[in-house]
């Protein structure tokens, strides 16, 4: 993560990867400050203002930028400055702007900082407009359609063109609505929606709580696939689900956007042999017609993208199934260089007998910082741990896998303040202890 930080006006904000992405992308850098804040919220700060001072002001078709939009990725060279290319300042990503309310969100539950609020107020409201504003009105869902040829043509996080397609291989053309970006869209909501109320503004909570319970009951209709007891990719321009299996359904619980009783067949979906191989989840089930172990993202496994779907079936309460993809990932770290995770690698099967490792994507960027964030992340999830500063209270609901006996976390920043914690495992069950507690927070041991 060191190695990756970029020196901004802002402070220290991480780059995506070296070699090809090195250079500040709105998304990457979003998902590793959420995937951070455990290890150091200033991460989350300095890109929260870097992103801020650089939103969307205006229609700009070219870059697809838009008011309220934030940025996806920001090159400097020939091209980038000539146009060529629209990446000077390009805003072609659809997630950007509700990861970037998460992080809000979630960054004022660590830590209750007035000033943060008050400073980036502004650029969150835009925010919120650009998402009321740019969403299909035709059942509140957020799609992308691409507006210029020099981007990409997949505006999610698989951002190439050959990925959103159906069952029988033909590729889905925009606008499309993808699953986890309505999760990304409902949990921005929900938590912009309780930081609102608490701050003192009712009306815009309480419209923006409405929206976000309409929005997920839509979803658990429109997207669920009865047939299959799973969620569709995505809903195409005429309202259709595409069925293919993929990962991202997982990023739907990490958001708590799926109905409890849907929860547990897509947590044990995403544990099955066509996703999970035995190295992590693959980002398309083997079983598709276009499913590839060797592709980019048709079949590869990313840690980030494990990292969100092991945190959401921690959410959830399923911890034996997060505990056994957390296992996967570690074993698969040990056969690369220094243990370090890369942005993806082939979703080859695991095979025991045979003493295989898990193949490496030959072009994969080593350092990847959400690939480094997945670490802490995962981390974060062993421990259930989250935070709500503002009441002074932490939440805990400990598992630590068979392979990792005791951790020990210092130094946890909760609002101005610290706390220490211990983690032992004894046979089935973990304890913790409070061993300082500078924040004078009250634990929180949650049911399930």
């Amino acid at each position: 993560l060191r190695l990756l930080m970029e020196s901004t006006p802002q402070g220290l904000v991480p780059a995506a990867g070296i070699p090809w992405f090195d250079c500040i992308l709105g998304r990457d850098s979003l998902i590793t400050s959420l995937q951070t804040l455990m290890l150091n919220p200033q991460i989350a700060v300095n890109t929260l203002r870097y992103l801020a001072k650089h939103q969307g002001s205006k229609v700009d078709p070219l870059h697809e930028e838009e008011p309220g939009k934030i940025m996806e990725e920001i090159r400097q060279g020939e091209l980038a400055n000539l146009e060529e290319i629209p990446h000077a300042l390009f805003y072609g990503c659809v997630e950007t702007t509700p990861l970037f309310l998460m992080l809000f969100a979630e960054t004022m539950k660590w830590l209750d900082d007035d000033k943060l609020f008050a400073d980036l107020l502004p650029a969150v409201k835009a925010g919120l407009a650009w998402l009321d504003s740019y969403s299909d009105t035709n059942g509140g869902y957020l799609h992308y359609d691409s507006k210029t040829t020099g981007g990409v043509g997949d505006l999610g996080w698989k951002d190439i063109h050959n990925v959103i397609s159906y069952p029988d291989g033909t590729l889905v053309q925009p606008p499309v609505a993808l699953v986890e970006i309505q999760g990304y869209a409902y949990r921005a909501m929900v938590d912009m929606a309780e930081l609102l109320e608490r701050r003192g503004e009712s009306d815009a909570a309480v419209k923006l709580a409405q929206r976000a319970s309409k929005l997920k009951d839509g979803f658990n209709r429109d997207f669920w696939l009865s047939d299959t007891h799973f969620f569709a990719q995505g809903l195409d321009r005429g309202g259709k689900a595409v069925p293919s299996m993929s990962s991202s359904p997982g990023h739907g619980l990490y958001c708590g956007i799926i109905d409890e009783e849907k929860a547990r067949y897509v947590a044990n979906r995403l544990t099955g042999r066509d996703l999970a191989c035995g190295w992590g989840v693959r980002n398309m089930s083997s079983r598709e017609f276009k499913f590839n172990p060797m592709s980019y993202r048709n079949g590869s496994i990313w840690p980030y993208d494990n990292s969100l779907v092991v945190a959401g079936m921690k959410r959830y309460g399923y911890h034996w199934e997060a505990e056994q993809i957390t296992s996967q990932l570690f074993h698969a770290s040990s056969y690369f260089n220094y243990g370090r995770l890369p942005e993806l690698f082939c979703g080859f099967s695991q095979d025991i007998d045979g003493h295989t490792s898990p193949p490496a994507y030959p072009v994969s960027c080593a350092p990847q910082a959400w690939s480094a964030g997945a670490a802490i992340l995962l981390c974060q999830s062993m421990l259930g741990l989250s935070v709500d500063a503002p009441c002074k209270r932490i939440y805990l609901n400990p598992m630590l896998p068979n392979w990792l006996r005791y951790a020990e976390v210092k130094n946890l920043q909760i609002g101005k303040d610290t706390i220490d914690l211990s983690f032992e495992r004894r046979g089935e069950t973990t304890r913790f202890e409070i061993t300082e507690n500078n924040a004078r927070v009250e634990v929180i041991i949650p049911f399930g």
